[in-house]
């Protein structure tokens, strides 16, 4: 999991400026993420 958050950071960097929909799932993904962590570590 980690590791593909990693990925789509990096690809956003290497973009410079991502495509609206590449942000969209960048902000998503880290949603999903985020919730992820709170569930596994509470």
């Amino acid at each position: 999991m980690q590791d593909h958050l990693r990925q789509l950071i990096d690809r956003r960097a290497y973009s410079g400026r991502g495509s609206p929909r590449d942000f969209l799932f960048g902000v998503l993904g880290l949603g999903f993420f985020m919730l992820m962590w709170v569930i596994g570590t509470g």
